[in-house]
């Protein structure tokens, strides 16, 4: 009977590695996968922002020389 009951824990071990596991965590690795879609996006954002400013700030001093 303790046989039955141990290959029965390891079947339903398995079924829950095997199976059920990569479907919960399908959604998770999805979800990082978009916010780093968005963070990189944001980086990108704020770097050209940056550039612009340091741009404007360059053409300013310019502009005072003249």
């Amino acid at each position: 009977m303790s046989c039955r009951i141990e290959a029965l824990i390891i079947t339903a071990w398995n079924l829950v590695t095997s199976k059920i596991l990569p479907l919960l965590l399908l959604p998770l690795i999805t979800s990082c996968i978009h916010l780093q879609i968005v963070l990189d996006s944001f980086t990108h954002t704020i770097c050209s922002l940056k550039d612009s400013l340091v741009q404007l700030q360059h053409n300013s001093v310019e502009e005072c020389f003249l």
